[in-house]
């Protein structure tokens, strides 16, 4: 009903349940019939089924009169709102017909939008007001317990609206003692928090401010196991530099993964506004809207809807809009597992690959808690049943999903099922005529029209092939078009004969060479392909093969998702395969997959040789005519990012079907990709698979060379057990074979990880057997590798003459075949040798060098390291301002990359030149001393103890020596050159504090 006279609330829901007739309370009955009244409350104006009503009142325990009951209670609330309000009964449903601001929570709700959307502090003071204590007091059973959280969250959203609408006005004293209250009953919300240090901060009480900081940070580590988020950080940060004003977090980039609605979308006006209706104004919904297709059929446009409601959507869920496809029904693809999923959508969040857990549970349990505080609407497209979706939905009501499905999701609990059926008559006959465009023709012959939409079934695939056969053939009638429709054509392997008269009519007026391409593009296992690939499979050039792509495009029979990709709706590829494999000769499909098998692994071999060298060349025996030409290294990251999930598909097809041997060599080449993205899940189940085949093949090299490479992939997952594991056995097999290069590169990468697990001394050796091998059998580019990391261990062992002459002989080795990456990271190790030698001049210079070969190869990693290092020479040359900023960007790239040990090391740095800037240290040197504990790095435990010694000095002795001793312990073992600073700090500083 709309609003007519001025908002008096008769009905509260937000306290206890209460009716109000001319300012007097009245009777609404005992508890069950207020839960009958609230029941119907929530929905105001909006049908209620009788079942829905039997499980709100009574949930699990309805009595076996339920109905009757619920009848009986239904006639006294009716006859208590006398005058309020009006309850209709309709097709075994109940509407409560009320002015919805006569209602408290409508009337909050409607408040709490107007104060938003106009910064008014007055609407926000109207719309909390209207509470009187937790929503449904008195009331108890399961719906009522779920809406109270559902209802309290959404106060506490309008609270710290309104709590930085006052902060930024000013108003700090009117806010303080809310705060107060409030975060003792929410210890664990990051917003609330860093409101309430904005006040105390404001009322002159920054210690207060710092103490609720600590008090918070020790909580969440407590209760979730986690830091503060960054946002939080900032505002402790500021408060520390007395400079809050500046504490305003960054705009978000909002993720926006939805494909393009559709500009010609048509009809559905039904199934919208039942979603929408279901969808609050204001996210906080609990349940998920599902959308799947009746009898699992496709083509139904269940993927048009929901993207196109997601997009409608968007102003209710700004924080993020994300689409992923699980093929659920997909012939040549397995349904994408919810590990693979999570790992996708935590990506999406901007979570870096180390911060993502390795079990379902865990990753669940992130992507929920990522979603908690962001409104977002999440598409999962072609689920392939409940199991496969119940990991990826969110855990509060402020993100929505929308699920599509062949299958009916009914076992999905707090799931609204929508089925769609075929278009009603009218509306398929108006997204026809939408597509056609323009057309005197389709004016001409309506009645043939309608039969025209008869023929394909009233399925929206069905119209648009056919309209857009209609729109290419400026000759036909639409009688030409219908005719054809009739004619006895095969039917889909899914049964449905109009669709199969629609798609066997767009392939009968194809070419032969689109034919062809349509055909063989069936085959293709990744979700899509590019002009290169269309080539290789069809054994043609890529300008050819691009052209008949477009022409495919433009008769709606491939799918253009951007400029130069490609790729079928999953019924058109069913259709694309069922034609070729009964058509196609069985010869030709085998050749056509090993071109497309041959042009991938020349593509992953191109592209990895820009990222370091390869063990052995691969056999391709079709080299394609044309493929995509990486000119760097940033070119060829770019291109892997884009063909990523196809080669994983081609690994999976080399596995099954062959060639074997393409599974192992698609991994070697594509090794150093997952390593430099962090693609540790990627690796690990390649590597697997190609193990698996290399022991098939009964290829003891290839063994070899993909132990070495899950060795690496473990050793990068910080599985040091599993990793020494694969190394020693990479190791005996290469000296079986007499495969001297092999067990050299082996002997180096247990040199790295000894080093990485403070065994330097191990270390050292493997490195030395290693080098002897390569000089053995003239290998320079190994002997440069080898030289390299021999220095860097030298360097922590103290010994800098030999660090510095083994890193300038590496450096000439690099430079001398090219290798800009190898010389990059050389350079790194040259310039840290400098700076403990005190020649920061060429310490700087070499850093500068490397920084520079890193951008250009896209090496995040890397780049960040350089910058830190950089920062390091800087802070002790006394250029403080320099030093932090550089410091400043190598963290932001560690945690944009994921890359926790380079993090550990980069807030120890920022620590000590904190320190030497005459700044505060001691919280950058405990969340090194977290992060290092947690990934069991030695060597920054000790180096994060030293710096906490150094905070608390001058307030705290006793626990400075603790963290010195502690120090020195670790250096001890460890066997490093700052064992005896330590130690001569302690014996001077001991000295320095004995009493008199």
């Amino acid at each position: 009903m709309p609003s007519t006279r001025e908002a008096v609330v008769r009905l509260r829901m937000l306290g206890a349940v209460e009716a109000f007739v001319d300012g007097h309370r009245i009777d609404v009955g005992p508890a069950r019939q207020q839960c009958v009244l609230a029941a119907l409350l929530m929905d105001a104006n909006r049908p209620v089924t009788v079942d829905q009503l039997v499980d709100r009142v009574w949930g699990q325990r309805a009595p076996q009169r339920a109905v009757g009951t619920l009848h009986s209670y239904l006639t006294r609330v009716r006859r208590a709102l006398d005058g309020i309000a009006t309850i209709t009964r309709a097709s075994g449903s109940y509407v409560l017909d009320v002015e919805e601001a006569d209602v408290d929570l409508h009337r909050f709700r409607d408040l709490v939008t107007r104060a938003r959307a106009t910064d008014e502090p007055e609407l926000y003071d109207q719309a909390l007001g209207l509470w009187r204590g937790e929503a449904f007091a008195g009331l108890d059973t399961p719906w009522v317990a779920m809406v109270r959280e559902q209802l309290g969250r959404e106060r506490l959203a309008a609270e710290l609206d309104r709590n930085d609408l006052a902060l930024r006005l000013g108003r700090y004293a009117d806010v303080l003692p809310a705060l107060r209250t409030r975060t003792t009953e929410q210890p664990l919300d990051e917003r609330l928090a860093a409101q309430f240090m904005v006040a105390l901060y404001h009322a002159g009480r920054q210690a207060d401010a710092l103490e609720h900081f600590d008090r918070t940070r020790r909580l969440l580590a407590k209760e979730l196991g986690s830091d503060p988020s960054p946002p939080l950080r900032r505002v402790h940060e500021a408060i520390l530099r007395g400079r809050v004003d500046e504490a305003e977090p960054a705009a978000k980039v909002v993720r926006n993964d939805l494909p393009g609605d559709l500009a010609d979308f048509t009809g559905r006006e039904d199934e919208l506004r039942q979603v929408l209706a279901a969808i609050p104004a204001n996210p906080g919904a609990p349940t998920a809207v599902v959308i799947d297709a009746i009898d699992g059929m496709a083509g139904i446009g269940k993927t048009a809807l929901a993207v196109h409601l997601a997009h409608l959507l968007t102003d209710r869920y700004p924080d993020a809009q994300l689409f992923v496809d699980l093929h659920g029904h997909d012939p040549d693809r397995p349904a994408v597992d919810p590990m693979t999923a999570l790992e996708t959508l935590l990506r999406a969040l901007g979570v870096p690959g180390d911060r993502i857990p390795a079990g379902l549970a865990e990753r669940s349990a992130l992507w929920r808690a990522e979603l908690a505080t962001r409104r977002a609407v999440v598409v999962l497209d072609n689920a392939a049943d409940s199991s496969q979706v119940r990991p990826l939905l969110p855990g509060t009501s402020r993100a929505l999903t929308l699920i599509t499905s062949r299958r009916r999701l009914v076992d999905l609990e707090t799931a609204r099922v929508l089925s769609l059926e075929p278009m009603p008559h009218r509306d398929a006959v108006a997204l026809f005529r939408a597509v056609v465009g323009r057309d005197d023709r389709v004016d001409r012959e309506p009645a043939v029209v309608e039969e025209v939409v008869r023929l394909c079934g009233h399925l929206p695939l069905a119209l648009r092939i056919a309209a857009a056969r209609l729109r290419s053939r400026p000759k036909w009638t639409v009688a030409n078009l219908a005719q054809r429709l009739r004619q006895g054509l095969p039917e889909l392997a899914v049964g449905d004969r109009s669709v199969a008269a629609a798609f066997a009519l767009s392939y009968d007026h194809l070419t032969d060479l689109q034919r062809r391409l349509f055909r063989l593009l069936g085959l293709v296992p990744g979700a899509d392909f590019d002009a290169f690939a269309a080539a290789a499979l069809t054994g043609t050039r890529a300008d050819e093969a691009d052209r008949l792509l477009e022409e495919l495009v433009d008769v709606h029979l491939l799918d253009q998702p951007s400029a130069d990709r490609y790729r079928f709706h999953d019924l058109l590829r069913e259709h694309a395969r069922s034609v070729a494999l009964e058509t196609e000769p069985e010869a030709d499909r085998v050749e056509a997959l090993a071109r497309l098998s041959d042009y991938y692994l020349h593509l992953a071999t191109t592209a990895g040789a820009h990222l370091g060298p390869a063990a052995l060349p691969p056999r391709i025996v079709h080299p394609p005519a044309d493929a995509p030409e990486p000119a760097n290294g940033g070119e060829a990251l770019a291109l892997l990012d884009v063909e990523h999930a196809n080669l994983l598909a081609m690994v999976s097809l080399a596995a099954a079907d062959g060639p074997r041997e393409h599974t192992w060599q698609l991994t070697q080449a594509l090794w150093r990709f997952y390593f430099i993205r962090g693609h540790l899940d990627d690796w690990i189940t390649t590597h697997t698979s190609a193990l698996r085949a290399a022991r098939e093949l009964a290829d003891r090299f290839a063994e070899a060379e993909v132990l070495k490479g899950l060795g690496t992939a473990h050793w990068q997952a910080r599985r040091t057990s599993e990793a020494m594991e694969h190394y020693q056995d990479a190791l005996a097999l290469y000296r079986e074979l007499g495969q001297r290069k092999g067990e050299a590169a082996v002997l180096g990468n247990l040199g790295l990880l000894l080093d990485r697990m403070g065994r330097y001394v191990e270390a050292i050796d493997h490195h030395l057997e290693g080098l002897a091998l390569y000089r053995e059998i003239g290998d320079r580019r190994g002997e440069g590798t080898t030289l390299s990391n021999l220095g860097l261990v030298c360097e922590r062992l103290g010994r800098y003459g030999e660090a510095l002459r083994h890193c300038e002989q590496a450096l000439v080795v690099m430079r001398e075949f090219g290798d800009r990456w190898s010389e990059g990271e050389t350079l790194i190790h040259l310039g840290i040798v400098h700076h403990r030698l005190r020649d920061r001049e060429k310490a700087l210079r070499c850093h500068h060098e490397a920084l520079a070969l890193m951008r250009e190869l896209a090496d995040r990693d890397r780049e960040g390291q350089v910058l830190a290092n950089i920062g390091q020479v800087l802070s002790e040359s006394g250029r403080h301002a320099e030093a932090l900023e550089h410091l400043r960007q190598a963290l932001a790239i560690t945690r944009e990359t994921g890359d926790r040990a380079q993090e550990t090391s980069v807030l120890n740095d920022f620590g000590e030149a904190h320190r030497a800037a005459g700044l505060p240290s001691q919280t950058d040197h405990q969340r090194a001393l977290a992060n290092a504990l947690d990934i069991g790095d030695r060597h920054q435990q000790a180096r994060a103890h030293v710096g906490l010694g150094h905070a608390v000095a001058p307030t705290d002795p006793e626990a400075a020596r603790l963290h010195w001793e502690l120090s020195l312990a670790v250096y001890q073992e460890l066997g490093v050159p700052e064992a005896e600073e330590v130690a001569a700090h302690l014996a001077v500083w001991s000295e320095s504090t004995e009493p008199a």
